[in-house]
């Protein structure tokens, strides 16, 4: 048994090593400048929508936005490991992968959608008690929140800054 110990740890770390094929992304692996073009509605016959459209610099180390809604401001209280964040506009905030940031891109958006219920618009007292003599529907709005993934796409030729 002792003779097949060296032989038996040797195997185990080969068998280890082959266990990862590729190697671990990083950003400077997507360096370069890509565009995004996003319709994002809520779920409603009558809710927001918001086509967010726009550019993406990836650096060896950095995110950097330009989109509409805007504008888009870093998020300076998130640090590593924690995503690239940017908050867009009043209701957007995209983020990005620090190490896989051209494909784990995601968005979320805050969209108002109408909600409508039925409610007593009338009501009539008889013997001194009162009861919904008439529904009707009654029209209010919600927020929810919508998200996914962006899709990049490199701009071919582009300068980076």
């Amino acid at each position: 048994m002792c003779r097949l110990w060296p032989l038996l740890v040797a195997a185990m770390s080969l068998g280890c090593h082959n266990a990862r094929k590729d190697p671990p992304h990083s950003a400077a692996d997507h360096v370069g400048v890509y565009e995004f073009n996003e319709h994002v509605s809520a779920t409603g016959a009558a809710a927001e929508y918001i086509d967010l459209v726009g550019q993406v610099v990836v650096l060896a180390d950095t995110v950097t936005v330009d989109a509409r809604p805007g504008p888009c401001r870093a998020d300076e209280n998130v640090r590593s490991p924690s995503p690239f964040t940017y908050r867009c506009g009043d209701n957007v905030v995209l983020t990005f992968d620090r190490h896989n940031p051209t494909t784990r891109a995601a968005y979320t958006a805050s969209l108002a959608e109408n909600v409508t219920r039925q409610v007593c618009i009338r009501y009539e007292t008889e013997v001194g008690r009162r009861t919904c003599a008439e529904m009707g529907p009654q029209t209010s709005q919600r927020i929810v929140r919508q998200s996914g993934y962006l899709k990049l796409t490199r701009v071919p030729g582009a300068e980076l800054p």
